[in-house]
């Protein structure tokens, strides 16, 4: 409010207290003098009526006044008052109009990051749906099988741009940084082979590896951010190469570094159908503005390396490359990290193994080769506030023939396992519910200080990339991680670790195990 409108509303505060003394003294002596005047009337023998009318009469006259005085000054308040709220809503306006970039890009931090999810929660349940249908085996005629899956696999591809985007919208943020801690090197490249063997396998696509003995058994660093680069570069590959071999060499250098430092450094070279310089300078520089987005490198997918180059200069580390159209592309990224457990090298062994991995091609049969086994005894409880995800995820474990309550809030969680009516085999809850989220329905659960309570294993699902992943999870306490959209294998091995009872089953009767 500004200092003139105070000045104003204090004058016109104090004419209102003026105005009521005035009222209030007025009023008194015009009482006063009637009395006077009425004993003088009286006792001197004068007309005491009519004189007591006259005085009312122009008593009446001044109060009326009066109270027209205070309206006039309660309007000039009301005017003054208006004026300053006025004011106020357009200083705070202008004021929302200049916020600082700092606020700016917190609010579309936020913005992108809360669609995202919503994006994500759609995508999942395609891609759930997909894959139940295509293991279910009822599917009538090949081309239908076909569509299924490239309705399943484009859900696939959707779903890694809206995590690019979120990604994208985190690293903006301020308050992301770097997760630093120990990781197991084979374990990673283990992980990376894992994913890029299920890219290739419809395509006559060979994914050959190459490992560094020397590199160390523990690095230090953050895993997390290490995995997305080579996932993009890895996914890139396989993407554009439609025959021949991708081929992924991992190893270490020390120029430059000091003390336990290294440089990790991957290089993916591939067969595929190459990038123009134009779309070369894009991926490593960024965007140009151009007449034909053809130029720009755009098939390439843009926005993954956008990530990529973000991410490596958080991390202090390079990218290069050489490509040309209709002859493969070649990258080449190094990444400082620090070696751990004394720099012990993976050795021989553990290098040979991992370069001996081969593709699996039946992508079907990988699917078909889960085998669910039946579970009528066990009892699941589903945490989770959004509809879609309990209705996939109660389809998922349909198969396993468990009873399967679902609840849409941590609280409600919570007061079934206090309560103890069904003493459930496992929880899985969902870490971004509203309200009560996932780690403190976890703690409550802990809090309870039943055996019971103390003991049920409680596995998180989560949509969410960065810090939050498997290994943040199982330091918060929970026996397992599931990751949104939910992957058969990965369910049906938590259920085999966390809810099978061989002793219960073998109790069956022979009717209950089909």
């Amino acid at each position: 409010m500004y200092f003139r409108t105070k000045i104003f509303l204090a004058i016109a505060a104090s004419f209102l207290f003026v105005s009521f003394m005035s009222l209030g003294i007025g009023s008194y002596l015009m009482h006063d003098g009637i009395a006077e005047i009425l004993w003088y009337e009286t006792n001197a023998g004068g007309d005491a009526p009519e004189t007591f009318e006259r005085f009312m009469h122009v008593l009446h006259l001044g109060e009326l006044a009066s109270i027209a005085a205070l309206s006039l000054f309660a309007m000039i308040i009301a005017l003054f008052a208006s004026r300053a709220i006025a004011r106020s809503i357009s200083e705070r306006a202008r004021e929302d109009r200049f916020l600082s970039p700092s606020v700016k890009a917190e609010i579309k931090h936020d913005l992108l990051l809360n669609a995202g999810r919503e994006i994500k929660t759609q995508i999942n349940t395609i891609i759930g749906l997909s894959e139940l249908t295509l293991c279910s085996g009822k599917i009538s005629g090949e081309e239908n099988y076909e569509n299924l899956e490239k309705i399943c696999n484009s859900g696939i591809m959707l779903s890694e741009c809206v995590r690019d985007l979120m990604d994208i919208a985190k690293m903006e943020s301020p308050k992301i940084g770097l997760d630093l801690s120990v990781y197991d090197t084979q374990k990673m490249i283990e992980d990376e082979i894992a994913i890029n063997i299920v890219r290739a396998a419809d395509k006559p696509v060979k994914f050959i590896l190459g490992v560094d003995e020397a590199l160390p058994r523990k690095l230090y660093g953050d895993e997390l951010k290490v995995k997305r680069v080579l996932d993009n570069l890895l996914s890139n590959a396989f993407r554009r190469t439609e025959k021949g071999q991708v081929r992924w060499s991992v190893y270490c250098e020390k120029n430059g570094c000091d003390g336990d430092d290294i440089w990790l450094v991957s290089k993916i070279t591939d067969t595929g159908a190459g990038i123009g310089e134009d779309g070369l300078n894009t991926i490593l520089t960024g965007p140009r503005k151009t007449k034909n987005w053809k130029e720009t490198g755009s098939e390439s997918n843009e926005l993954a390396f956008s990530v990529t180059r973000r991410i490596l200069d958080m991390m202090g580390g390079d990218i290069s490359a050489e490509s040309a159209r209709g002859e493969g592309s070649s990258f080449t990224v190094r990444v400082k990290q620090r070696a751990a457990d004394d720099g012990e090298p993976i050795g021989p062994d553990a290098a040979k193994s991992l370069c001996d991995i081969r593709q699996k091609n039946d992508k079907l049969g990988s699917r078909n080769r889960i085998t669910r086994t039946f579970v009528p005894y066990a009892n699941v409880l589903l945490v989770d506030d959004k509809t879609d995800d309990l209705d996939l995820f109660r389809r998922m474990l349909k198969p396993y023939g468990m009873r399967i309550d679902c609840v849409d809030s941590g609280q409600a969680a919570v007061d079934l396992v206090m309560a103890e009516d069904v003493k459930y085999d496992a929880v899985f809850i969902d870490d971004s519910m509203d309200g009560m989220g996932g780690i403190e329905t976890f703690r409550l659960i802990r809090m309870i200080r039943t055996p019971y309570a103390a003991s049920v294993p409680i596995i998180a699902l989560s949509a969410n990339h960065g810090p939050r992943n498997a290994k943040f999870f199982l330091k918060k306490g929970f026996q397992a991680f599931l990751s949104k959209p939910f992957d058969l294998a990965d369910l049906n091995d938590v259920v085999n670790r966390w809810i099978r009872d061989e002793s219960r089953e073998n109790a069956l009767p022979e009717t209950a195990h089909s």
